[in-house]
């Protein structure tokens, strides 16, 4: 499951801001930006301060896409904004996670990795990361990933730190299997290894790209050479980078930020929300995979629509009455709208090429943002999810009740 407590904590901070907001006179994004969390701030849990974020940067693209495509508003229609972060712990961006990378004599690549794949692209994302070490094409490299036997040790891809971890990892392994490669090289075509370039499937002279050797023919002499195969873990170096770590185990880096609005429509008589819009604008710090990337807001996004408005387990006497699909209402085409992502690129220290986790951050604040919206199309504030139209039309009632 995604974001385990991040959405219940943020549906009653998140409110509670946008009820200040309103008594302050305050727009939504406006209160935000004054108390957004910047660099050198305590981190929220008291251990660490902040690291690099793009908090702000997620508010500002939000508020100009809301005051570019929302601000047409009918009866009975309002829109909601919320903030949401995940991964707010101290940095560990390599421990628990050792990969190899070895070369073949066709100079491909095959990355071996004890990270399992849930469904968010990770393999694919660490076959990037090789391919870019070593100059290769992604489907130049192969993934044997979560196979115990053939594989190192892996402790799983929660916490949207897969990617990250195991990223670090998996560069640190490409590295070293380049180092070996460069300085095969060096000795065949007599030049310093500080002189050498890796790119385009071969490693060539700087400058003098007509003197140059192909990783296949690299790979094939290192057989017979006296290291034997190149094949790079990167373990001297993950031990370093790690003892580098402890000397900054305070900094909270690897945080993912997003911003998100919604446009909604209530119907006062039904209590049925519509969606309109929906816009999430996450810190990504660099899109390793863009289209993954934007695949893991959309998901996020939409699972924390069914959170806010469907998707609730009736229990009488310790059973649960709707085990299956037909009751459980789950987000279908009738509740979701298009999710416009917007990816923003606010580079981390720890993650690979700057990446951070991405998978779990936007399923944060979509209750809010929903709760935000209902409030500012008729005036009530749900407290109790999922925000069905029985209590929409309760809390409808009750404010006119009270208004008599």
């Amino acid at each position: 499951m995604r974001g385990p407590g991040g959405p219940q904590t943020s549906f009653a901070i998140e409110s509670l801001i946008d009820e200040l907001a309103r008594r302050l006179s305050l727009d939504p994004f406006e209160i935000r930006r004054l108390n957004l969390l910047q660099a050198g701030d305590l981190a929220p849990r008291g251990k660490g301060v902040m690291g690099v974020s793009g908090l702000g940067a997620t508010i500002d693209e939000a508020a100009r896409y809301v005051a570019d495509n929302m601000s047409e508003r009918k009866p009975n229609q309002g829109v909601g904004v919320a903030c949401g972060a995940w991964d707010m712990a101290p940095s560990r961006g390599a421990s628990a996670s050792k990969c190899i990378v070895k070369l073949n004599e066709d100079g491909s690549a095959v990355l071996l990795t004890g990270l399992a794949d849930n469904g968010g692209g990770q393999l694919v994302a660490l076959s990037q990361i090789v391919a870019e070490v070593l100059g290769l094409e992604p489907d130049e490299v192969s993934v044997i990933g979560g196979d115990t036997d053939l594989t190192p040790y892996d402790t799983g891809p929660g916490g949207s730190r897969g990617t990250v971890r195991v990223g670090n990892s998996t560069r640190l392994a490409a590295e070293d299997a380049r180092r070996q490669l460069v300085a095969l090289a060096a000795s065949r075509l007599e030049a310093n290894p500080e002189d050498l370039e890796v790119g385009r499937r071969q490693v060539y002279v700087r400058g003098t790209p007509e003197r140059a050797i192909s990783l296949a023919a690299l790979a094939r002499a290192a057989m017979i050479a006296p290291k034997g195969a190149i094949i790079g873990t990167g373990s001297s170096e993950r031990e370093n980078m790690l003892a580098k770590e402890e000397e900054h185990a305070s900094v909270v880096d690897e945080a993912s930020f997003c911003t998100h609005a919604a446009q909604v429509e209530v119907d006062p008589e039904t209590g049925r929300v519509k969606v309109l819009k929906y816009v999430a604008a996450q810190d990504v710090g660099q899109a390793l995979n863009l289209l993954s990337a934007v695949g893991q807001v959309q998901g996020a996004a939409v699972a924390g629509l069914g959170y806010a408005l469907t998707e609730e387990l009736v229990v009488q006497e310790g059973r649960i009455m709707n085990p299956g699909y037909v009751d459980y209402h789950m987000p279908a085409a009738d509740i979701t709208p298009p999710i416009h992502a917007i990816l923003v690129s606010c580079p981390s220290s720890f993650g690979p090429f700057g990446a951070r986790g991405v998978g779990e951050t936007s399923i944060v604040p979509v209750a809010a943002v929903i709760a935000n919206a209902i409030y500012d199309a008729v005036g009530v504030r749900v407290r109790d999810l999922p925000m069905t139209p029985e209590k929409v039309v309760r809390a409808l009632k009750e404010k006119a009740a009270e208004a008599s």
